[in-house]
């Protein structure tokens, strides 16, 4: 069993939303590394609930210009990204073509990561054995 676990950026600036789509193209690197050898189990703190839908923009087409730490560096992989497309700023879809989304539950049977607002931050996908989604 191949286990990886994330925990992606938080925040609502671009700059955020932005390192959490890198985040995010990362996850989806290591799930095609490991695809040839099932069975895999990504889990995290997405730090974005799946029926919020994607956030403004919907896609970047370059890096924020303001808020980014002045030692990040955007890898050229993304930078290609850009002129293909862009980077999709919403993990959900990205992952979901992966692997399955399983509910995750917490030790109480509550589904919610903040009880207080219902919201889910937290997602687990897997797949099975073979290339059979569970």
């Amino acid at each position: 069993m191949n286990l990886v676990v994330n925990h992606w950026k938080s925040g609502g600036a671009n700059a955020d939303e932005y390192r959490c789509a890198i985040e995010t193209q990362r996850m989806a690197q290591v799930v095609a590394r490991m695809a040839a050898d099932p069975p895999f189990v990504l889990m995290g703190d997405v730090n974005a609930d799946v029926r919020d839908g994607a956030p403004t923009p919907s896609v970047f087409t370059a890096e924020p210009t303001a808020d980014l730490p002045t030692d990040f560096v955007t890898g050229a992989d993304i930078r290609a990204q850009f002129l293909s497309g862009g980077l999709p700023n919403d993990p959900f879809p990205t992952l979901a073509n992966l692997a399955r989304m399983l509910d995750a539950q917490q030790v109480d049977g509550n589904y919610a990561t903040r009880p207080s607002s219902g919201r889910r931050l937290v997602e687990i996908l897997g797949m099975a054995v073979g290339v059979v989604r569970i």
